[in-house]
């Protein structure tokens, strides 16, 4: 688990920033897990960066309060193709896999 927090300026004004971020082992598997049991995703899991060794993915939702949290996978090299192949919670705008298409060959 990894947790980002910003520090507000304004205390009048503040909002929820911070992130907590859970490591997973299969990211595809765990948002399809977690949208069975009625989470929302604000954003569906796509490459964040491409490492030296392996590249890094997370999909992003809320809790219940606004906080943002989100899932994480280190995915080995080349492995983007199998991660999209065939899932649904792209839906018609395959963006994510077009930019990887690249990274499979």
């Amino acid at each position: 688990m990894r947790l980002l927090l910003d520090k507000t300026k304004d205390a009048a004004n503040f909002r929820p920033q911070g992130c907590i971020y859970f490591r997973c082992a299969d990211i595809s598997l765990t948002v399809t897990t977690l949208e069975k049991r009625g989470v929302t995703f604000t954003h569906r899991p796509h490459c964040i960066a491409k490492m030296d060794d392996h590249d890094l993915w997370m999909a992003f939702f809320q809790d219940p309060d606004g906080h943002t949290l989100a899932v994480t996978q280190q995915a080995p090299k080349r492995l983007c193709a199998i991660i999209l192949k065939g899932s649904s919670w792209l839906g018609p705008n395959r963006r994510n896999s077009q930019q990887c298409s690249a990274w499979a060959d």
